[in-house]
């Protein structure tokens, strides 16, 4: 996929590849579930992986940044795997986490898996509401606005010369927009799984 650049709520947003939306008038980079430190809490009750996806995951974050030149970065929810994952990193992740919390201005949705962790000097927002726009980070099935989310971890299958492909992807329609996980060892939900399918009243579109 190349940038995709969609007109939502009146704002013209870009999707990226990487699985993060770039909003050029505020300068600003959108991602969700980054899911820091899953591979250590994976160990820590007994799957043994690799737990190097902390790193893997700020490295494309920070490919992504510089990629856009955003100057704000908006988390869009579950940030990290759980409430004591930041205290989980090693050195060198912490201080790349904290590089980047110092250069850009950011904006911490709360998600469902930091249950309340809030990094020192940063604001949570349950939701935030921007230009017309409104980030939360778990789909409101009652809204009424144009709500960007994530959560749901959504991906697309199809063929492709005899060959099935599944990639992670954007989900969107005209009032609600969900965003693909950004965390390397994240998992997906398949778009067309009812809990997908039951937020959107009419037919939506699948960028991946």
């Amino acid at each position: 996929m190349t940038v995709k650049e969609i007109s939502f709520g009146g704002h013209m947003l870009q999707l990226m590849p990487e699985g993060c939306i770039f909003w050029a008038s505020q300068s600003m980079l959108i991602v969700s579930d980054l899911h820091l430190e899953k591979g250590s809490s994976f160990v820590a009750h007994g799957v043994f992986i690799p737990p190097h996806d902390t790193c893997e995951t700020l490295i494309k974050l920070e490919h992504a940044l510089k990629k856009t030149g955003a100057e704000k970065l908006l988390l869009l929810g579950d940030s990290f795997h759980d409430e004591k994952a930041y205290y989980r990193l090693d050195d060198k992740c912490r201080h790349d986490f904290t590089r980047l919390c110092n250069k850009y201005e950011i904006y911490w949705i709360e998600g469902n898996h930091e249950r309340g962790f809030v990094p020192d000097g940063l604001t949570s927002y349950e939701e935030l509401g921007l230009q017309d726009l409104i980030f939360r980070h778990i789909a409101d099935p009652d809204n009424t606005g144009k709500e960007i989310s994530g959560h749901f971890h959504p991906c697309a299958s199809i063929r492709h010369k005899g060959k099935k492909m599944r990639k992670r992807c954007y989900v969107a329609d005209q009032s609600r927009l969900i965003m693909p996980a950004f965390g390397v060892y994240t998992g997906s939900l398949d778009v067309k799984d009812q809990v997908i399918n039951n937020l959107f009243e009419q037919d939506f579109t699948v960028y991946m």
